[in-house]
């Protein structure tokens, strides 16, 4: 008996059951016993919700689906599969709940390993097994085989569901993650160290070795993973164009009629205006009324039945033009547009968007800022440029005339959500029309924004206007459903890059990579053409840097790089000798061919490497020093670090940045002072000093920064 009944009128988390049940080692439901797995789950039931209760982790439910469709037609809950059915859900509760020769699992695994079991019933039952215990050897080095031409197939198709993206791809390496291969590995793991367990709960026993030759499923997924370096493609420029033409041209027809329309329908909602009904003012509703001057968008009236679903739709496709327009304009990760906050500065620009002269004063540059968090142990917030005018025009950049409108539009929503969901830009509504509670006003998710990308593509854009080009075939096809959001990002690096090689730094800043390689290798591509150009032109900038700091020549750059360049100038003034211009130039290039130099950016200055690599500060600290090291080493690397190295160097292309640690670090300094506890920050004022220090070399002109009567400069 256990301690306490568990009875469907009694709710208890996952971790109470799984600890009341070890307790009792009544580990499996008895015959047409009412098992309960969760507070939301039944053992029968077609979808298991595990309660996640980990501390620090968002409150989400982790799932494993059952109602698993094979490729015949047949369900996993079918009556014929049973036996397979019961058998699997045995093998998942066995890893929670009775482990053997590992650690048990997490409810925050359960969907990943689900991912894994699912493929595992799909692949049995096409296979002809239908118990575990009929998996050998054999069976294993077919699944892996079967894993490797799936992974294949959805890659060549462009089939990436957007819940996948995430876990599938990999960032740094620019094609499949081996932790989500592994996901899909792990049952035959699981099925081999719980093969006691499994017997214990009178299921067959195992009758083979370890699966796969004995090989660690971590080595076949990052095997695998290299044999798929597929990374996800960039759009073609014409689909890309195409898209992003039509976007706009639906956006400048659209916005002033559906924004009129959701903050009318919003009123009748919840302030019960009683002249009309909304079903009635939209039935009522004549579009472009008001602006004949634009094109006829939307035909009238809306269907009679379900019109505020018709407008609902509208709205959808409307979100789906602009998000994609923000993310080809700016290379924005979805999660990153999803960051983005809501709200209106007092001249009418929304809260995420900054506008600063350029250098020269002749342009106006805007920044978006929002949250990244890719590769980093904590969110960061960082900001992105996402378009420039002329200083006197009164144009806005073409995503931020989408952000504007996103902003109106969803706003009359907004002040009738929840605080999660109010400070967001982009927010979604649980019910197919319009929302009649606060319940039902959510923030927007990656599938959600992703399907509304989706359908804006298939409804909107006419792909029969694409030729026969086999490189059309894919998005004609799926009539542009195959497109995923993780697809704009490579577009818009691949994109400026075409336009001039030459902005490679640029797009890594844009992106906020940690390092240049990972730009080149991940978002330009694998085309040979473009890579040859990549190290043409990173040869260029390398030979055009050593022979203007050599002859003094250029603008003047900052760094104890120079140093090491000093003793070099005897070598180089003997290859360049009287050489002038081009000739000086190509006997600079060959040199540092001949040598593998490499200069490698890093957004407040660049490094050189190759010139001297056990001089390298941040190999010193990560004690990775070796006369071969010609590449920093990224985890050490920081400002700090670089700074005090003999490889660095700054140019005045770094003075955006420069100045915003200064300005930072002083403000933090002085406050601190004010509370008199300037002792704890030193450090803020000595990456002041030293940030002003770079600023009077370039001879900028730096303003006062002070608090109350404290001046700094």
């Amino acid at each position: 008996m256990l301690p306490l009944p568990l009875s469907l009128d009694i709710c208890f988390t996952t971790q109470t059951i799984l600890q009341q049940r070890s307790q009792s080692q009544c580990y499996y439901p008895s015959k047409n016993e009412k098992f309960r797995v969760s507070s939301h789950s039944m053992w029968s039931d077609s979808l298991w919700i595990f309660d996640n209760l980990t501390p620090g982790t968002k409150k989400k439910y982790c799932r494993i689906v059952w109602d698993v469709p094979m490729t015949d037609g047949t369900n996993l809950c079918d009556p014929e599969y049973a036996v397979l059915l019961e058998e699997l859900r045995i093998l998942v509760w066995s890893c929670f709940i009775d482990p053997r020769n590992s650690a048990a699992l997490a409810p925050a695994s359960l969907t990943p390993f689900g991912r894994g079991i699912n493929m595992l019933a799909v692949w049995m039952v096409e296979n002809n097994y239908m118990h575990l215990d009929e998996l050998d050897q054999r069976a294993s080095e077919r699944y892996r085989e079967a894993v490797q031409k799936r992974i294949a197939n959805r890659l060549e198709i462009h089939d990436f569901p957007e819940c996948d993206v995430d876990d599938m791809w990999c960032e740094q390496s620019g094609g499949v993650s081996s932790a989500w291969v592994m996901h899909l590995l792990m049952p035959w793991s699981k099925i081999w160290s719980q093969r006691s367990a499994l017997k214990d709960a009178g299921l067959g026993a195992i009758k083979t070795g370890k699966p796969f030759g004995g090989t660690s499923i971590n080595k076949i997924s990052e095997d695998l993973a290299t044999a798929l370096h597929t990374a996800i493609p960039p759009l073609p420029d014409e689909v890309a164009i195409e898209i992003l033409n039509v976007a706009q041209n639906y956006m400048d027809s659209s916005v002033y009629d559906l924004t009129e329309i959701s903050e009318y329908v919003a009123a009748l909602r919840y302030c019960k205006i009683a002249k009309t009904t909304p079903d009635k003012f939209v039935q009522d509703f004549d579009f472009n009324s008001r602006y004949r001057s634009l094109k006829k968008w939307h035909a009238n009236p809306l269907r009679s039945s379900g019109r505020l679903v018709g407008v609902r739709r509208l709205i959808d496709d409307f979100i789906g033009a602009a998000s994609a327009t923000i993310q080809g304009e700016s290379g924005m990760r979805v999660s990153e547009l999803l960051s983005l906050k809501a709200g209106l500065r007092p001249k009418g620009l929304p809260e995420c968007i900054t506008v600063r002269p350029s250098r020269s004063g002749m342009l106006n540059l805007y920044y978006i800022t929002g949250m990244t968090s890719k590769m980093r142990a904590n969110p960061e917030e960082t900001e992105w440029l996402i378009g420039a005018t002329p200083r006197d025009s009164k144009i806005l950049p073409v995503a931020v005339q989408a952000i504007v409108a996103v902003q109106e539009l969803l706003d009359p929503w907004r002040k009738l959500a929840d605080e999660n969901t109010s400070d967001l830009l982009f927010i979604d509504w649980k019910c197919p029309g319009f929302p009649n509670s606060e319940d039902e006003i959510v923030p927007m998710t990656a599938q959600a924004l992703s399907r509304r990308q989706q359908t804006f593509f298939f409804r909107m854009v006419n792909w029969e206007n694409f030729g026969d080009d086999p490189a059309f075939r894919v998005y004609k096809a799926t009539k542009g459903k195959c497109i995923v959001t993780h697809q704009w990002r490579k577009t818009y690096a691949r994109f400026l890059f075409q336009v001039n090689p030459k902005m490679i730094p640029a797009i890594a800043r844009q992106f906020k990579h940690l390092s240049l390689a990972m730009t080149e290798k991940a978002y330009v591509g694998t085309d040979i053409s473009l890579l040859k150009d990549i190290a043409n032109e990173n040869l260029n900038m390398t030979a055009d840097l050593l022979l203007k700091q050599l002859r003094g020549h250029g603008p003047k750059h900052i760094g104890r790089l120079a140093k090491i360049m000093d003793s070099y100038k005897p070598d180089m003034e003997k290859i360049i000798e009287d050489a002038n211009g081009q000739s000086a130039y190509e006997a600079t290039r060959s040199w540092c061919a001949n040598r593998n130099l490499k200069i490698f950016f890093h957004g407040y200055g660049s490094c050189l490497p190759g010139l001297a690599p056990t001089e390298a500060e941040c190999h010193k600290k990560g004690q990775t020093v070796h006369w071969a090291n010609k590449t920093p080493n990224y985890g050490h690397r920081r400002p700090g670090t670089c700074t005090g190295c003999y490889l660095f160097i700054a140019g005045p292309d770094t003075i955006d940045y420069w100045m915003k640690r200064y300005s930072d670090n002083i403000t933090a300094w002085q406050k601190a002072k004010i509370a008199g506890v300037e002792s704890q920050f030193t450090v803020a004022k000595n990456r002041a000093e030293q940030s002003l220090s770079y600023l009077r070399g370039w001879g900028v002109d730096v303003p006062l920064i002070s608090l109350e009567d404290e001046v700094f400069n």
